[in-house]
């Protein structure tokens, strides 16, 4: 009979862990220095910078041609709003509503220079050239000005697309 048993050399690995000496770390508790408050800097104000005169121009063309749009759009407007009516009555599908259909569409088409214009005036935002504080005012106001004309716009369509349904 074997009196040495197989795992009797895997004990001598284990004695070694076991009498350890323990280490001396640092404690995990909150110090001193982190229960301070942060004092964040103050925020320091801008200056005013006026508005670049190049910006100016170039805003005033996208605007101009955004308006001229937006004209043609509500030109456009009243002849869907005159088919609409004319096809709204008919079954999805009849002659009235394919043709009151289209024009809707049509009309959805002729949004195309406002969206254009909502472009460019989102690519001015980004432009590092129009960081300054009156560059921002300046495109901030002409992307304000943009945005109620593609709301209504929007709220047009959606109200002769839902006529027909």
């Amino acid at each position: 009979m074997n009196r040495f048993p197989a795992f009797a050399p895997l004990l001598w690995l284990l004695l070694p862990t076991g009498c350890a000496t323990p280490i001396s770390a640092p404690s995990l508790e909150k110090r001193a220095v982190e229960a301070q408050p942060v004092l964040l800097p103050e925020a320091q104000r801008e200056p005013d910078v006026v508005a670049d005169p190049g910006l100016g121009a170039r805003l005033d063309g996208i605007l101009a041609r955004a308006a001229d749009g937006h004209r043609r759009f509500a030109e456009q407007q009243r002849t869907t709003e005159a088919m609409v009516r004319a096809g709204a009555g008919y079954a999805s599908g009849s002659e009235a509503w394919t043709v009151a259909q289209q024009a809707v569409s049509a009309l959805e088409t002729a949004r195309e220079p406002l969206r254009q214009a909502v472009g460019a005036v989102e690519a001015l935002r980004t432009d590092p050239a129009g960081a300054g504080s009156g560059s921002r005012a300046a495109i901030e106001a002409a992307a304000t000005r943009l945005a109620a004309w593609d709301g209504e716009e929007a709220q047009a369509v959606a109200a002769l697309a839902a006529a027909l349904r």
